[in-house]
């Protein structure tokens, strides 16, 4: 496992970016490089609650909200895999159970600085650092 780390100054208070980040069709829109329709399902965005990470197809990840101080910070917790809408175990050679994701918001003088640190396996490292800078410059668009 290894962790990355993430950082963008976005001209937005905490409470937009917060709004832009997590709103579902806000959500979307800056998490599109990651696929197009690709969303969360939650029943509720609240410390210990389950949350879907999900393509339109129904694949991805099932998690826990491990920490909320909103509009400040927010660590997802990985628990299992999904596949056809469904959780099911990770595969043996991608066992994420445990990996972890959190976004830090740090009121500044010009807005708020945005840090992501995400576990993630050799496997998917160059897609991560590809992908999660153009995610990021489209949420900074859409909060600007």
């Amino acid at each position: 496992m290894k962790t990355l780390k993430f950082i963008i100054d976005i001209k937005a208070s905490p409470q937009k970016v917060w709004f832009f980040l997590w709103e579902p069709e806000n959500y979307k829109s800056w998490i599109s490089p990651f696929g197009e329709g690709s969303h969360y399902k939650a029943d509720s965005f609240e410390k210990d609650s389950k949350i879907h990470f999900l393509t339109p197809e129904g694949e991805g990840v099932h998690c826990k909200i491990a920490a909320l101080n909103q509009p400040n910070l927010v660590v997802f917790e990985y628990v299992s895999a999904i596949a056809s809408f469904k959780e099911i175990p990770f595969a043996s050679n991608q066992n994420w159970t445990g990996f972890k994701e959190s976004y830090s918001l740090l009121k500044t003088k010009s807005g708020t600085t945005l840090t992501i640190l995400i576990d993630t396996d050799s496997i998917h490292l160059d897609y991560m650092n590809s992908t999660i800078p153009k995610a990021l410059q489209l949420l900074k668009q859409l909060a600007e």
